[in-house]
């Protein structure tokens, strides 16, 4: 699936600032241990995020509220969403839960400019 020019500049991003990293294109992630998440966005997020969840348990829908969304997610389903519009939140569950996010930093939406300053400061 081809999600377009911001997944393109995205992983632009990941391989200036951290060469090729495991979370491809993404520069971050965050690992959610058997926690329940109340209603939020991600402001500080660039673009899209991509949630995946791990683990034995029951419940824990996620939910994004604006589009009125409720995806009952299994272990391996994953998830693209615009995590700083979207307000999101998972429910109450039961047994072992992990989810994956991975994300980058809003500030990191241009990769050309930012490589060419790392050029500039001799880091890239």
């Amino acid at each position: 699936m081809y999600l377009g020019k911001e997944f393109d500049n995205l992983r632009l991003l990941a391989h200036v600032t951290s060469g090729t990293p495991g979370t491809d294109p993404f520069c971050g992630f965050v690992l959610n241990i058997n926690c329940v998440t109340g209603a939020h966005r991600d402001t500080m997020d660039g673009v899209m995020c991509c949630c995946f969840a791990l683990g034995d348990w029951k419940g824990g829908q996620l939910v994004l509220d604006e589009l009125k969304l409720v995806f009952d997610m299994k272990p391996g389903h994953v998830l693209v969403f615009d995590s700083t519009v979207l307000t999101h939140f998972n429910m109450h569950y039961r047994g072992i839960r992990f989810s994956v996010v991975l994300h980058s930093d809003k500030y990191m939406k241009n990769a050309e400019e930012l490589q060419k300053k790392m050029r500039e400061m001799g880091i890239a």
